[in-house]
C-alpha cells in the first residue's frame, strides 16, 4: 500500500488547541478495559481517556524551560501505579517530571 497519499483524520483533539505538535504516550492508568493517553502540549500535561475525555490536566510542567519531548510512562518508584515523565529542553540538567 502506498501511504504517501494517505490522510489522517482526527478523532479528538486536546482541548484549547488546534496544534499538531502535541506529543503523546499510551498506557494503562486505570482498571477499565481501555488505555489512557498522556499528552504533552508545549509544557502542559494532560491525561486523556481513550475517547478523548480529559481525566486531568492541563498541568503546567514547563518550569521556565522548553518542554517539547514526548511523555514517557514507566513505573519509576516500584509502586502499584505508573508515572509520567517528560524531558526538558535537551539539557540533562533540566528534566521535568
Amino acid at each position: 500500500m502506498n501511504r504517501a497519499n494517505t490522510t489522517l483524520d482526527s478523532y479528538w483533539v486536546v482541548p484549547g488547541t488546534n496544534s499538531n505538535n502535541n506529543m503523546a504516550a499510551i498506557a494503562k492508568f486505570s482498571d477499565d478495559a481501555y488505555p489512557e493517553v498522556a499528552v504533552n502540549q508545549n509544557g502542559r500535561l494532560w491525561l486523556m481517556a481513550h475517547d478523548g475525555t480529559p481525566k486531568w490536566g492541563p498541568s503546567d510542567i514547563s518550569f521556565k524551560i522548553n518542554v517539547t519531548a514526548a511523555p514517557v510512562v514507566a513505573n519509576f518508584d516500584d509502586g502499584p501505579d505508573p508515572e509520567i515523565a517528560v524531558g526538558g529542553d535537551g539539557s540533562p540538567t533540566s528534566p521535568a517530571f
